[in-house]
């Protein structure tokens, strides 16, 4: 009886480890991305990898040897931002999981993707969050190294995979992705067309974006003012708005709770002032972070030789607790006094992620400054006759 049992014990380990090497060769043959065709935008751009026209290397099975990123089977782009792979499986079948193979250097600056966005769908109308393919503990720089980065276990029906890569840096190659076969189908998250999708790409940058600047303002209204423990708080607080804004709105109201702390602190030293009018050096290094009283002179002024043009600057600040709508005009002027005009700069947004007041516009109407919001404002004057005005 005793070596009956044992006989059974040993077919039945002998049957599973049979099911289980079946199920390994069947999971590691069924790649379904295997041969299909892709699109990428933008265009591949590395020299020393694919050329831009390439369709296949992604899906040919083949994976790089020697040098990664030397290599004509890797697929490489150089300063690009976002990119978008998008393969057609033909037909539609249920996913269980997603690889890609890229690899890093930090000695020629070459770092694993931020982020790879995985959507999966029947049509292009109907795609399916699946997750981050990046989204590993292990994500950092480090030497050169070749990896592959995984999702699995996904169980979403779909033809279309579509990959949206985030490089960290300058740099993102890639030699070959998977898609993989299942069975078990999950509960569908809430679908996006492929417009949707790529709206909130761009979303997701600007917000980046908008958030720097904010961070990087944030940094200067530090510098510029002396600090208390209520008002580091309150740094704190709006850092925590930009940490969860998750659209323009948020990241609009983080922008108002930032004005309103710089109108305090402007406040706490000109506390009778509601409309802060100070004379500024036209050509400062100002930001919407700097305290204007720090960079006021004693008077406005211009000196000009006969026949050429002179300016002079008005920081105008709005310390009200509501928004208020500025008008400006010149008064009558005394016979041959020079001709002048009035400018505003507006504060633009830079690819250094600041603020510069460019370019000048001539000051034809109102403006509406927020709660601690300032404008630069120029006087320009044509010098037609000599003489003191």
């Amino acid at each position: 009886m005793l070596l009956i049992n044992k006989l059974v014990v040993l077919l039945l380990m002998i049957f599973y480890s049979i099911i289980a090497m079946f199920q390994s060769c069947h999971a590691s043959g069924s790649n379904i991305a295997l041969g299909k065709r892709y699109t990428l935008s933008p265009k591949p751009n590395y020299a020393l990898s694919a050329p831009a026209t390439d369709t296949t290397s992604l899906t040919d099975g083949s994976y790089s040897t020697g040098y990664f990123w030397t290599q004509k089977s890797t697929v490489g782009w150089q300063h690009t931002g976002n990119i978008e792979i998008l393969l057609d499986l033909e037909h539609v079948r249920t996913i269980d999981g997603v690889s890609v193979n890229t690899a890093r250097g930090i000695s020629a600056g070459v770092h694993y993707p931020s982020a790879v966005s995985v959507y999966i769908g029947p049509d292009l109308k109907t795609m399916h969050y699946a997750g981050n393919l990046a989204a590993a503990a292990d994500n950092d720089a480090g030497a050169y190294q070749v990896r592959k980065f995984s999702l699995a276990r996904l169980g979403i029906k779909g033809r279309y995979v579509l990959l949206v890569v985030e490089p960290k840096g300058a740099f993102f190659f890639c030699d070959e992705i998977e898609v993989h076969e299942g069975n078990n189908v999950s509960v569908a998250k809430a679908p996006k067309t492929l417009d949707e999708i790529r709206n909130s790409v761009i979303l997701k940058k600007q917000l980046q974006i908008e958030r720097k600047i904010l961070e990087n303002q944030l940094d200067r209204l530090k510098s510029s003012f002396s600090q208390s423990r209520t008002e580091s708080s309150r740094i704190d607080g709006i850092r925590a708005m930009l940490d969860k804004a998750s659209g323009l709105n948020d990241m609009t109201a983080a922008e108002d709770a930032f004005f309103r702390l710089r109108r305090d602190l402007i406040s706490s030293g000109n506390p009778d002032t509601k409309l802060l009018v100070v004379p500024v050096a036209p050509w400062g290094d100002f930001s919407p972070a700097a305290d204007p009283v720090a960079e006021s002179r004693s008077q406005l002024e211009m000196t000009l030789p006969l026949g050429s043009h002179g300016y002079a600057g008005l920081m105008i600040t709005n310390l009200h607790k509501d928004a208020r709508h500025i008008q400006l005009s010149l008064g009558a002027k005394k016979t041959s006094a020079p001709e002048i005009s009035l400018f505003h700069a507006p504060f633009v947004k830079t690819a250094a992620f600041d603020y510069v007041p460019d370019p000048l516009v001539r000051l034809s109407s109102d403006f509406t400054l927020r709660p601690g919001e300032s404008r630069l404002v120029f006087l320009a004057a044509s010098g037609q006759t000599p003489g003191n005005w």
